[in-house]
């Protein structure tokens, strides 16, 4: 599992690495910098993160607003803190919650977080 490098930035990418199987955030930082799918200060937004994951998969993505719609494979965008602009990314696979934050080394089977937009990747 690739993990963000530090708490309060990088969760876009190292959730596009986890998605990917790319083993390494520097790797998965690089490619996302070179194709503009991601910022200096590493913010990836959902259209970015849509059309990053569509180019490395090769895959059909679809956006949805309610976990309700949740696929065997997506990458999730979640209120990070309740009743704040906060907003955090997620892989979800097969039941596993893979948080990239840095004290997460594992998948989990729940989260807390309220999930506004998720990516359903479809194969």
């Amino acid at each position: 599992m690739v993990n963000q490098e530090v708490d309060t930035t990088g969760c876009g990418i190292a959730t596009f690495a986890n998605a990917c199987s790319i083993s390494s955030f520097e790797h998965a930082r690089g490619w996302m910098l070179d194709r503009s799918f991601c910022k200096q200060n590493e913010f990836v937004t959902i259209p970015q993160m849509k059309s990053a994951l569509e180019l490395w998969t090769g895959k059909t993505i679809t956006q949805h607003n309610s976990i309700s719609s949740l696929s065997d494979e997506a990458v999730l965008f979640v209120e990070y803190e309740k009743g704040t602009s906060y907003r955090h990314w997620v892989y979800y696979k097969n039941g596993i919650y893979f948080d990239p934050l840095p004290w997460y080394s594992q998948g989990v089977s729940t989260i807390a977080y309220k999930v506004t937009r998720l990516l359903n990747i479809h194969s």
